[in-house]
This record gives C-alpha cells, structure tokens and sequence, in this order.
C-alpha cells in the first residue's frame, strides 16, 4: 500500500509541476468566441458540457455531433478498437449553465435557482462485435445522471448517479466488478472535482463508490490533467477500481490485463481523451 501510495503521490506531483510550468507561460485571456473545446469529463463521472451547435468532434474518446447547444450525439471510437463493443451515446441538458462560456477574470457564475448550476442526463447502449471474441463479450445499457455546481471561477464540483443493466457480461469491461449476487444491474454514485488553473488547463481529481447494491463495494478514485485551447482537447488521466485493502494485491499482479482480470479486487481505467472539435 505504501509503494502504490508514493507512486501515486510522486506521479501527481509531477503533473503538476508540468502543466504548472506551461500555465505560467498561458496568458489570463478570455478564450475565442470560436473556441470549440469541450471538458467531457471522465468514463464514470462525466460533465454537463456539450459542445455549442454544430460542433464536429472527432478524436479517440468520441466521435459526435451536437445539434443545439444542448444535445450531443455520438460513439466512441476507443470502445470500438479497444472492447471490440459497438456503442452509441447521446448527453443532453436538462439545465444548461451559462458560465460555461464564462473565463476567470472574476465573473460569477450564472445562478439556476435550484441546487445546481446544470444537471445532465446522458445514456449509451453498448454490444460487443463479433470481432475479438476471446476479448470482451458484453451487452450494456447506462444511464448518467449529473449535476454541476460552479462553487467560484476556480473550481467546478460535479456529481454524477450511474446505473449500468448488463444484458450480457460474459466477459464485462472493467467498470463492471464482480457483484457476488444474482443483480444484473450495478448501481455507482461518484463526484468529479474540476481545479481551474486557468483558462486553458485544468486538474479533476475524482472520488466515489462502484457497486453500492454489490456485496463488496469498490472505492472509485482518479485524477486527470486536461488542456482545452481553440478546437483541441487533450486529456491525461487515470482511476483506479479497488476494494479498501487490495491496492499492493493489484500491482503484484502481472495478468490484469486479461479479461479475467476483471474479477481482481482492483483494476486501473485510462481517462485518456484526444479531441478535436470544429
């Protein structure tokens, strides 16, 4: 436990030092009327952003297009080459926050009057292909529910209910851990803290819990470190999947890569997002 903690601590800190040396050099301006980048978040715990209407994304985590302001339609392209699993997604918003296209140059957010700023509801369908057959076999319906609070210029607060119903989970992706009861479903509530550092990088750190209905629950973490600038979106970022005791378990583990290596006590998630939006 103690390695994993330093790995993790000297990995974060060298991230920030990275992309605290090229914020410095950023200039505190507010972006283009023409930027089109969009923060979507991480695989669990998502945003409410949608790109503005008429926006083409294209790029490893998402292939879509936004119709209005308030809707996004789409695949992603890395659960297709990676899960051999075919899948369609659409976001909309339910309330859409206006200080999305505010900077921090100290303006206040815009005030829903309710208990968010924005709440987003997005839904995927998920089949695997008939490609890689010894790889991932699944069948996956998913419903997020999301609520933003712009707490102040500097730091978006994110909190996200995920239900997940497996029609198939022969061999599920790793989201999916083993339940150790006859539930077809898996139920997750997670939140997603979004540190600006300024109008072009920003940091998320996440927290939550998978399986709240299974027998043992699993503590859901990840940080990740995103550059939003013009068109582009560029994402680093990891979480980690694990019962409370079993973090050394997983990292002496040399087959987690595997599908069976879904049922391990721990797996690690890329929340790796290459985008370019037009």
């Amino acid at each position: 436990m103690r390695r994993f903690a330093n790995f993790l601590s000297g990995l974060i800190l060298l991230s920030l030092l990275f992309f605290s040396s090229l914020s410095l050099a950023a200039p505190q301006t507010r972006p283009s009327k023409m930027s089109r980048a969009t923060y979507l978040g991480h695989n669990l715990s998502i945003s409410t952003e949608t790109p503005k209407a008429g926006t083409v994304a294209v790029g490893s985590y998402l292939l879509g297009y936004s119709p209005s302001d308030r809707l996004l339609i789409g695949t992603s392209p890395w659960m297709i080459f990676d899960y051999n699993t075919y899948n369609v997604v659409t976001r909309y918003n339910i309330i859409r926050d206006e200080s999305d296209e505010l900077t921090l140059d100290g303006d206040d957010p815009t005030d829903s009057g309710g208990a968010f700023d924005a709440l987003t509801v997005q839904a995927a369908y998920m089949k695997s292909g008939n490609f890689a057959r010894d790889f991932y076999r699944q069948e996956i319906a998913i419903v997020w529910l999301t609520g933003k609070v712009a707490v102040n210029p500097y730091y978006d607060f994110y909190l996200t209910g995920n239900y997940m119903y497996f029609f198939d989970e022969t061999i599920p992706f790793s989201l999916r851990r083993e339940p150790f009861n006859d539930e077809k479903y898996q139920l997750s509530l997670s939140s997603l803290h979004s540190l600006k550092v300024n109008d072009l990088f920003r940091v998320s750190l996440e927290f939550g819990v998978l399986g709240l209905r299974s027998s043992y629950p699993q503590i859901h973490s990840g940080v990740s470190f995103s550059l939003t600038k013009g068109s582009y979106l560029i994402q680093l970022g990891f979480s980690v999947t694990a019962t409370p005791y079993n973090f050394e378990r997983f990292l002496e583990s040399s087959t987690n890569a595997k599908p069976e290596g879904n049922y391990y006590d721990a797996s690690v998630h890329p929340e790796i997002q290459l985008q370019y939006f037009f």
